[in-house]
This record gives structure tokens, C-alpha cells and sequence, in this order.
């Protein structure tokens, strides 16, 4: 990923994981906001 957009690598696995944690809360069954890991 960081290679295809030229990213550094840090910022590009803190941006990944930001997206996945979101789509999961979006598409998540439970329409409840948990932040229990």
C-alpha cells in the first residue's frame, strides 16, 4: 500500500487501520458504539 501512493509506512498502516476499525463499526450487526477491544 505504501509503495503504490507513496506513503510512508507508518502513516499508511495508521490510515488502514483507522479504515478498517470504521467499516467494521459501520457494518457491524449491532448498530451500538462499543470501545471495548
Amino acid at each position: 500500500l505504501s509503495f503504490q501512493y507513496d506513503l510512508p509506512t507508518g502513516p499508511a498502516i495508521v490510515l488502514l487501520a483507522t479504515a478498517v476499525f470504521f467499516l467494521s463499526v459501520a457494518f457491524s450487526p449491532k448498530r451500538r458504539v462499543s470501545t471495548t477491544a
